[in-house]
């Protein structure tokens, strides 16, 4: 039995929208199709024609998520559409664009995590971080995550109030910077 990992002429067909439970993924190989089951938590599955786990590559996992079964387009794969409206948007946010050209870079055949990773200066890592999260929720899954630590204290009302009463009452407090 040949080696699926090795083969590079598996191109991966669909998945399951939801990602909490086993997805399967139908590959097409040049001979024979076989379809793999691809466990959410891990990053390997188990064929139909063997056993043993195989792993498929994040790049493959991404772009089985933008068809399904039948090879109509996810939500994962409607959402590229506004991936490539903010990748070219101005008023974007940089990292944003970036996120949005990591997954439309992704989404292009013979597309490797080096490849993609050299091109931005980043880290493989950091490469497969926002694939997976574009996996798991789409487009708007590519924002920043809530950050935790202390709330703010004073809002902006509370501390323009505060300046102004130090400007009036207490002028030396004050040191002029620059």
């Amino acid at each position: 039995m040949r080696d699926m990992k090795k083969n590079k002429n598996f191109v991966p067909q669909g998945t399951a929208q939801d990602q909490s439970e086993p997805c399967i993924v139908i590959i097409e190989p040049a001979q024979e199709p076989c379809v793999v089951i691809v466990e959410p938590a891990q990053e390997s599955c188990v064929t139909s024609e063997q056993s043993e786990p195989v792993t498929l590559t994040i790049i493959q996992q991404f772009q089985a998520s933008l068809r399904d079964k039948d090879g109509k387009p996810t939500q994962n794969g409607l959402d590229l559409e506004k991936c490539r409206k903010q990748a070219n948007e101005r008023k974007c946010p940089v990292d944003m664009q970036r996120r949005c050209r990591i997954v439309l870079d992704a989404a292009k055949a013979g597309a490797t995590v080096n490849g993609i990773s050299r091109k931005y200066g980043m880290d493989n890592h950091g490469v497969k971080l926002w694939l997976r999260r574009y996996i798991q929720g789409g487009f708007a899954n590519l924002g920043d995550a809530h950050r935790s630590g202390r709330p703010c204290v004073y809002d902006y009302e509370d501390i323009t109030a505060k300046i102004a009463v130090y400007t009036v009452l207490k002028p030396h407090v004050l040191v002029a910077v620059g």
